[in-house]
């Protein structure tokens, strides 16, 4: 058990890791795929909808608010806050997010 005057040093730190990932991962303007957090509020329906006003839907995440979005049109991030979207993440830098190779071996 952790003592409780560790609680407040340790949740600064979580949110300072959680941070530090988040704004590394963060889509730039002109990536094709992003990974788009929807209001948690918002049914599946609502988070595609909205997403495919964007571009086109790659994928639902593991929660039916996260949703992943590709469009070969500039300022695909923008485009989905826009929409809705309170979180945008560059896809390609996300570990579960990238694409699975198929065709040809390397």
């Amino acid at each position: 058990m952790i003592p409780r005057r560790y609680i407040p040093i340790l949740s600064i730190s979580l949110i300072g890791v959680f941070g530090a990932a988040v704004g590394s991962s963060a889509a730039g303007e002109n990536v094709p795929r992003v990974l788009a957090v929807y209001p948690f509020s918002w049914s599946s329906a609502q988070a595609m909808a909205a997403a495919s006003n964007v571009g086109s839907i790659v994928d639902i995440g593991p929660l039916p608010f996260i949703v992943t979005i590709n469009s070969d049109k500039p300022g695909l991030a923008r485009h989905a806050r826009a929409h809705g979207a309170w979180l945008v993440l560059d896809a390609d830098r996300l570990a579960g997010c990238k694409p699975e190779k198929t065709g040809e071996y390397s």
